[in-house]
């Protein structure tokens, strides 16, 4: 009996520590995350997203970055979005992709949206100095502090908005008071419209979770350098950017494992053999193996087309994104920013909105000029996830100044989808739950 009871006693001691182990792993987890973040309200109950914190986080320690903390004028942050890859995985993940993106510039949105408010109510305080006290996304006592203002002080922040006298002309207080809250609210979503142009993928992530979910992290960033880059690529013209200390040949920048592959998605910027900078897109979409041989061929055509499309898009999108935010701040679109703020002086304003509306317009458009660009790689990789098992098509595009001038004679046959269909050779890789990271090609040091 003694022996048993021993036995009982160490088995107790040995479920404490466990449960313990887990309580503290999960408490750090917590810390990561902000706990008013509503991304991260359920991630200690995922599994996969759990472990992918800890390596966002381990790369930002790693690399010295700092999360939703402006350094100067460059911004990082990072978004995380889940899926169930029980079920059309190869094209889950994409759409996943694209929202951790999304939501990381919701999160940049909110912080920029702060920053611009606090320097505008800053600007504004010496001709109206209720203002002095007023907080940030407090729109209430914006509301209060704007009726009490006398009609001078009215006339005052009304210039210091950039409203003409003449526009202001001889309203009557109420209508200076509506115009005042309207200015100061589109001035508001406009220069932050105008900061959050230039946001590049520094670094994705994807976690394969034994509970069946997937995680996907994109880490992002912007900076003034990346505005005037996106302005030259998106004009055609020559940016006057050189580095030939880090001067690569492009071939350097594609994935080297199939793990790689998978987990590299977006557009960034890098440095091509001629130290010229360059966007580098990297896109994939794919296809269970599910149908007869027929289906199957069709399925991969249209793969190949997907994952073309894409990798073109992206990079159409991030100089689209550029444009419409400086034409949306010098010129403050109606129609942008009426769908942002609404009609009428108790509406407030949605500030996901403006990540979102950028986000979709960008897509929706086609303003940029992306002569030049061309496929550097396409890769194919079939293979296995749990029980699951998919093809995916991975194609690189590249727009580098060498191109916008003269495609060189190798890229141009590369551009041609027979050949390159030809060269794809199918590969068959197995993989369990485990821990994958995309390339990270951009030094943030140079941009």
């Amino acid at each position: 009996m003694p022996l048993l009871g021993n036995k009982l006693f160490y088995l107790g001691i040995l479920i404490f520590n466990l449960f313990y182990i887990s309580y503290a792993e999960n408490l750090q987890v917590m810390n990561l995350t902000n706990k008013n973040d509503s991304n991260f309200k359920m991630l200690n109950n995922n599994f996969a997203n759990s472990k992918l914190l800890k390596k966002i986080e381990d790369y930002a320690k790693k690399h010295n970055i700092q999360f939703g903390i402006p350094e100067g004028d460059r911004f990082f942050t990072y978004g995380i979005s889940t899926f169930d890859i029980s079920k059309d995985y190869e094209r889950r993940k994409v759409f996943a992709f694209e929202k951790a993106y999304l939501d990381a510039l919701k999160k940049m949105a909110q912080t920029i949206y702060t920053r611009v408010e606090s320097k505008i109510i800053q600007e504004i305080k010496e001709s109206a100095p209720s203002f002095e006290d007023l907080q940030p996304s407090n729109s209430e006592i914006l509301k209060k502090k704007i009726l009490a203002l006398t009609d001078a002080s009215l006339n005052k922040a009304l210039e210091k908005l950039g409203v003409s006298p003449e526009k202001i002309g001889n309203l009557n207080l109420e209508k200076k008071r509506n115009l005042l809250l309207d200015s100061y609210r589109k001035k508001v979503i406009s220069e932050t419209l105008a900061n959050l142009g230039g946001t590049l993928v520094l670094k994705t992530f994807e976690e394969i979770g034994k509970d069946g979910n997937c995680a996907v992290g994109v880490i992002v960033y912007n900076s003034g350098k990346l505005k005037n880059l996106a302005d030259y690529f998106a004009r055609g013209d020559i940016p006057p950017y050189r580095n030939l200390s880090k001067a690569k040949p492009i071939e350097k920048y594609l994935p080297k494992t199939p793990k790689e592959w998978l987990a590299t998605w977006g557009v960034q910027v890098v440095w091509d053999n001629k130290g010229y900078p360059a966007l580098i897109s990297y896109a994939q979409w794919g296809y269970p193996l599910v149908g007869s041989p027929r289906r199957l061929r069709i399925k991969d055509k249209l793969a190949r087309k997907k994952a073309d499309l894409l990798a073109r898009s992206y990079i159409a999108q991030f100089l689209n994104m550029n444009i419409l935010s400086k034409e949306i701040a010098y010129f403050e679109q109606k129609l942008q920013t009426d769908r942002i703020i609404g009609s009428g002086m108790i509406r407030e304003i949605d500030i996901d909105k403006i990540a979102e509306t950028l986000y979709e317009e960008a897509k929706a458009t086609s303003k940029a000029n992306i002569k030049g660009l061309t496929t550097l790689k396409v890769e194919r990789y079939c293979y296995k996830i749990k029980d699951y098992q998919a093809c995916s098509y991975f194609v690189v595009k590249i727009l580098s100044p060498q191109n916008m001038i003269k495609v060189d004679n190798y890229l141009r046959a590369r551009e041609n989808p027979r050949r390159e269909m030809e060269n794809v050779k199918q590969k068959n890789n197995f993989y369990k739950e485990e821990h994958l990271e995309g390339i990270s090609n951009t030094d943030v040091s140079d941009w």
